[in-house]
């Protein structure tokens, strides 16, 4: 097993970089992806954190290639790493292994079938032995087909585009390829859904998600719909019973807990509408970087004018401009989203709330995540009592908002590893904070006395502990949104835009490379997705390992 190790792939990784790495801007997703992925293993590995911190001749920008080829390479990149660290196919793609293991299997039922006898045997336990045998043939089979006709074959073979093998593993894997599918979501307005068959998709294609203000009010789809139900009821049969309050005195009341976090997270299918959206606003991100990164390089010399030989340029040595860059990037990105408010709040009146609030208490990323998931669901829940809304942009702005906002919610409850979070929270946050209530936020939408999200038994432990943020301050950010006439048509862009800058944010400074490959095994997390794409525009922090 050591050709399918961690140290292993290290190793060859090593070794293919040190080659020249090319990357065929005018090939298909398939080719593209295979060639990116040299480079991308380097990543996994820690060697460097960008796709732009290795020199490679290719495309000066990810950006030439739309949001759904870069939905299509992403895909391609992580399904390559899932099969090299989370599957056997370095050790089995031999066809002579493949071809041994197969031949042991038939050769061994042919002797039991024709050789050994059977005589006083028993009719059940020789049924048991013919369905072992048949069933390990008929797994063999499956697995050589699904491994010869795998992204992995396809990269073995890809320097010869026009042989045949080629053409038809690639035949076969364009049906892999992300699909959408019109959905009607009870508005005006008609989104497209990731539809790929189950069977065929290379990852889940659903975005999880954890709302605190009714939990189980957003829309489902298909199998989704049918295992919240069943969520839900189980739930409202533990509850009648009183069941909780049986675990509770037997002391596995976390079990209960546990359970009552889990039944609330919900799960939608990826829109391309969202996809595109991300994409849209991490694309200009890069922009800017690229503008701060030209201007550092700029500064780097100084231009003398010399009337003999023209204009010349002088290096200035004292001059650090990796060190403008490091002061330049941290102005895209921020925990609070005070970045996306200077860009467009003209009038600046919510990025003085926020800079007042946010410096008169110490407030962390994870509090900032609690916050803004606050003003969101207040948000949500006013203006669901308004009129539909008409315009499509608003609209969605507004989906993206509650759909983000959900997500990195989720995220920082159950998979706080990969916001780098330095909270320890097991699976459920009510192990070691059963004080932890959402329904203080319904509370606040009903206009009953607001209290925080955690109640805590005493001032002191209130000052330590993030979960005593009251939600007075997200009512009061909802309240000066609603009340900016200058902002009634921009708001929810405003909000769904300062989603994008936290994802970004802690995608950009994420140290969790381990558990995004892990998670590539599980079904995949949107959140590895926008990491690698931000990774290949440059905006991921350098590890101080890189």
């Amino acid at each position: 097993m050591y050709l399918a190790s961690g140290e292993k792939f290290r190793e060859s990784t090593i070794i293919e970089l040190a080659k020249d790495v090319k990357v065929n801007q005018g090939g298909d997703y398939l080719q593209v992806a295979c060639e990116y992925f040299q480079i991308f293993r380097g990543i996994v590995v820690d060697l460097f954190s960008n796709f732009t911190d290795f020199p490679f001749e290719g495309p000066s920008s990810f950006g030439i290639f739309g949001p759904e080829d870069a939905l299509r390479i992403i895909e391609v990149e992580l399904n390559l790493v899932c099969e090299v660290l989370h599957t056997k196919i370095q050790v089995t793609h031999s066809v002579t292994l493949r071809f041994i293991c197969f031949g042991s299997l038939v050769a061994a039922l042919s002797v039991f079938y024709f050789q050994v006898e059977k005589h006083g045997l028993n009719d059940f336990d020789l049924g048991v032995t013919y369905t072992l045998f048949l069933g390990g043939i008929a797994l063999d089979i499956i697995a050589f087909f699904m491994g010869n006709f795998s992204e992995w074959t396809f990269a073995a073979f890809r320097n010869h585009p026009n042989s045949c093998i080629v053409r038809i593993i690639r035949r076969f894997l364009n049906f892999k390829n992300s699909r959408w599918q019109s959905s009607h979501t009870g508005g005006k307005h008609d989104v497209f859904v990731f539809a790929t068959p189950f069977l065929l998709r290379r990852w889940s294609g659903s975005v999880s998600g954890l709302r605190a203000i009714k939990a189980h009010q957003s829309k489902r789809y298909g199998i989704d719909k049918f295992f919240q139900f069943i969520a839900i009821n189980t739930y409202r049969v533990i509850k009648f019973l009183q069941i909780d309050k049986i675990i509770a005195f037997f002391g596995l009341a976390n079990i209960a807990s546990e359970m009552r976090i889990k039944t609330s997270v919900s799960q939608e299918p990826l829109t391309k509408e969202l996809w595109v959206f991300i994409f849209d606003e991490i694309k200009r991100k890069a922009k800017n970087a690229d503008e701060i990164r030209g201007k550092a390089e700029s500064g780097h010399y100084t231009e003398v004018n010399d009337p003999e030989v023209g204009t010349i340029k002088i290096p200035n040595f004292a001059y650090d401009p990796e060190a403008e860059i490091r002061k330049g990037l941290p102005k895209l990105f921020s925990t609070k989203g005070d970045c996306t408010l200077k860009e467009l709040d003209t009038n600046g009146d919510l990025i003085q709330f926020v800079e007042v609030y946010f410096s008169e208490v110490k407030v962390s990323f994870e509090e900032s995540i609690i916050f803004w998931h606050s003003a969101t669901d207040l948000l949500y829940e006013e203006t669901a009592k308004e009129e539909e809304i008409s315009d499509e942009k608003t609209c969605n702005d507004r989906e993206f908002s509650k759909i983000l906002s959900d997500y990195m919610m989720y995220l920082l409850v159950l998979k706080p590893t990969m916001l780098n979070s330095l909270l320890d929270w097991e699976p459920t946050m009510l192990k070691s904070r059963p004080n932890f209530r959402f329904e203080a936020l319904r509370a606040a939408t009903t206009g009953e006395p607001s209290s925080s999200i955690y109640s805590p038994a005493t001032t002191a432990e209130a000052n330590r502990s993030i979960y005593s943020m009251p939600l007075d301050q997200a009512k009061r950010m909802v309240d000066r949104l609603q009340s900016l006439d200058y902002l009634k048509d921009k708001k929810w862009g405003i909000v769904s835009k300062v989603w994008v800058e936290l994802m970004s944010y802690a995608a950009c400074h994420s140290r969790a490379t381990r558990t995004h490959v892990q998670q590539v095994s599980n079904g995949g997390e949107l959140f590895t997705f926008v990491w690698v794409l931000m990774a290949h525009f440059g905006l991921v922090e350098p590890t101080s390992e890189n």
